[in-house]
């Protein structure tokens, strides 16, 4: 199994295309878990993703 980092830009990417009145705001790395990561969203908001 290939464990791959991950980066503040396919989150960002994703925030872009979907949610544009979000992308503006602060992203930052929160936790990591065995198949998923957790992203600060400003001050409010998180973002899981796989």
């Amino acid at each position: 199994m290939t464990r791959t980092e991950a980066t503040a830009e396919p989150v960002r990417s994703l925030l872009r295309e979907h949610h544009p009145d979000l992308a503006g705001l602060p992203l930052s790395l929160a936790a990591r878990g065995w198949d998923n990561q957790m992203w600060r969203l400003g001050d409010r908001l998180a973002v899981r993703a796989p």
